[in-house]
């Protein structure tokens, strides 16, 4: 025999329930912006004959500020903030260490630019350190894009490294407006004047 108070009740209660989550707010999934530093050269040297050696990139160390995917903000008041909502796609130390090996193998200074672990043995080896990486908004009115890196270029005499050369580049580029997509050319612009620099200063001090 049918109870009809309790499939009445049951029914009001299944309507209630489903009014209530019908008018409950669905939460959308967190969009984030993913970018990428990707110097690019606007000119080729194109020279005669490569530097006769092979050279090696050590991974980069990068500061435990700078470590992270999320984009990095000086504000007013010494205040550090990263950004939530906007990250490199992979860490800065992997991405500037690539982007370096890439501009290095691109620059013909070297018979080859090799990853540290290859099964060649390289006559010289690069380590870098990713200092500061930040937009500066310090200024509201003057926002700017810093990028500060140090290297050491080491020549391997089959008993010691050597070091031949040890220097530490700062750049900062001024930005039209605070915001991600305008510090990440910031930045761009920074990381392709300093390997420009770098390169110059190999071909200087190898030749």
């Amino acid at each position: 025999m049918i109870n009809w108070n309790t499939l009445f009740i049951f029914i009001l209660g299944l309507a209630m329930a489903t009014a209530f989550f019908g008018c409950a707010p669905i939460k959308q999934p967190v969009e984030r912006t993913h970018f990428i530093l990707e110097p690019s050269r606007t000119a080729h040297e194109q020279r005669d004959q490569p530097i006769r050696g092979i050279l090696s990139i050590r991974s980069f160390h990068v500061s435990p500020g700078y470590r992270g995917k999320e984009l990095v903000y000086k504000k007013t008041g010494g205040q550090t903030s990263s950004d939530f909502y906007n990250h490199y796609f992979i860490p800065p130390g992997p991405m500037l260490t690539q982007a370096t090996r890439n501009w290095l193998d691109d620059s013909g200074l070297f018979m080859a630019v090799i990853p540290l672990g290859s099964h060649k043995d390289p006559d010289y080896i690069l380590e870098g350190a990713v200092v500061s990486m930040h937009g500066d908004f310090q200024d509201p009115k003057e926002p700017g894009a810093v990028l500060r890196m140090q290297f050491l270029l080491l020549r391997d005499t089959g008993l010691e490294y050597e070091l031949v050369m040890k220097k530490t580049y700062h750049e900062k580029v001024m930005l039209e407006q605070p915001g991600a997509v305008q510090l990440i050319q910031g930045l761009n612009k920074c990381l392709e004047s300093i390997l420009t620099d770098l390169e110059r200063d190999l071909d200087r001090m190898l030749n």
